[in-house]
């Protein structure tokens, strides 16, 4: 049957649940988020290696709470389940502060959308992880004021890309 994804509606209420697949296929309107972790004031960034947007840099995770059948998965537990399937990585929930919450719609160019109203979470990491090689090529440590003149022609997650139009990365970096 496959993993089911949160649908939502266009104010981002929650309305049911989809099979993930054909939700990215159909470019339906669903749940979903992004962990922006900071280590030493920098921002941990990754090149992610998934079926959607292959190969762009995104921040450290990035996913989509569950449809759990009698209801929708709390997305600071589907963060939390990501950093650790991704990096190995066990931080309470309360860890992962919410920063920001949009909507956007991107096409990747191989078929597949993502429509979705994206919660960008931040969390301070004293220890720096290495990410699972089935889940990312590689990371990279940025600072935050880097990411706002981030080199042309480096393909960049459009969540990211739209999150940068709304989060100051170097003020939240003080602040957690």
């Amino acid at each position: 049957m496959g993993e089911w994804v949160v649908l939502a509606d266009p104010s981002g209420r929650i309305i049911g649940g989809e099979e993930r697949w054909k939700v990215h296929r159909e470019g339906l309107l669903h749940l979903g988020f992004s962990v922006a972790l900071f280590y030493q004031g920098k921002v941990l960034l990754q090149w992610r290696r998934h079926r959607v947007f292959d190969g762009v840099m995104d921040l450290a995770a990035s996913g989509h709470p569950l449809w759990l059948g009698e209801g929708p998965q709390d997305g600071r537990e589907a963060a939390q389940r990501c950093l650790r399937r991704e990096w190995g990585l066990h931080l309470d929930c309360d860890a992962l502060v919410p920063l920001d919450a949009f909507c956007y719609r991107a096409a990747d160019g191989r078929g597949f959308v993502e429509h979705e109203w994206c919660t960008i979470y931040g969390a301070r990491i004293r220890h720096l992880p290495t990410p699972r090689e089935e889940f990312a090529y590689g990371f990279e440590l940025v600072e935050p004021e880097l990411l706002h003149v981030w080199p042309k022609g480096t393909p960049l997650a459009p969540w990211v890309q739209y999150a940068l139009g709304r989060i100051n990365f170097a003020e939240i970096g003080r602040c957690l």
